[in-house]
């Protein structure tokens, strides 16, 4: 999380195209390529993730760090949103965020449909331990915001656009986050045809807006065939539709393959397992 971070600051530090597409370059060499992909995915707000309202964030804040409404407006005044500003008055954290961006972005994810108080106390937690530039990149993903406020250079985004696959799947399984006690499934494991049977894909966090989310949660229930712990196998026939920017070869997968870059673009209840794709 804290490269994530210093990329972002780093690209709000310059205008120039050709400096922007360096340190991009830069930092997707240094990490790998499921990472790099995340983080495009964050910097070009084709991922988004609203966990908190600006005043949720505030209010949270001010929980723990009890402020002048007179002092907090007057820091906004010398930038930065409701959200940014409550989050850096915090008191000031000597260390960095331990998470890496992949485990940042999947507990966000599943704290999506938790209560506000689940929310607020985990969001809380992991501002006061982040850097500067770790909390205001944190807080502008939590209220559904690019990380960065600089435009891309169109290289990047066309680069990321054309390199982006799509695969209609079946979920196979759903898996739930015991660590925050909530009844959610914060991922689905999707799958694809392969001879007879169908076989796992990707693990992929649950990005579905509350209301979709709300329905195919139903469904996985409904269709649980088996429970490992919080991981629940669930019967073939919920249909998604996923995006996936390479696939590399995996001697560890029943497929065979593995899917870099992977998110869930749309649940397709009009469809059927016939529209899944297959594999050789």
């Amino acid at each position: 999380m804290n490269r994530f971070a210093e990329l972002c600051a780093d690209l709000e530090r310059t205008t120039r195209p050709n400096v922007m597409r360096q340190m991009i370059d830069t930092y997707g060499s240094s990490v790998s390529s499921e990472t790099a992909a995340l983080a495009m995915s964050l910097i070009d707000g084709s991922l988004c993730l609203r966990i908190l309202r600006p005043r949720e964030v505030a209010s949270a804040v001010q929980s723990v760090a009890p402020l002048p409404q007179w002092l907090i407006d007057q820091s906004r005044t010398m930038g930065g949103t409701l959200a940014e500003t409550s989050a850096l008055l915090l008191p000031r954290s000597d260390s960095h965020c331990e998470h890496s961006l992949e485990s940042t972005i999947s507990l966000l994810t599943s704290l999506q449909h938790s209560d506000l108080r689940s929310r607020s106390e985990v969001i809380l937690a992991m501002l006061q331990v982040c850097s500067v530039w770790e909390r205001i990149v944190l807080t502008r993903i939590i209220t559904g915001s690019r990380p960065t406020r600089c435009d891309l250079p169109q290289q990047h985004v066309e680069a990321a656009e054309a390199t982006e696959h799509r695969m209609i799947t079946t979920v196979l399984y759903a898996h739930k986050a015991p660590s925050i006690g909530q009844q959610t499934y914060s991922h689905f494991t999707v799958g694809v045809k392969k001879g007879e049977i169908y076989v796992p894909l990707a693990k992929i966090p649950n990005t579905f807006n509350e209301e979709i989310s709300t329905i195919v949660e139903g469904l996985a229930t409904q269709r649980t065939v088996e429970k490992f712990g919080p991981t629940h196998w669930v019967s073939v026939g919920i249909i998604v539709e996923i995006a996936y920017t390479d696939i590399v070869p995996s001697t560890r997968t029943k497929s065979g393959i593995k899917l870099l870059g992977a998110r869930i673009v749309a649940w397709l209840p009009n469809h059927a397992l016939a529209h899944v794709d297959s594999i050789d």
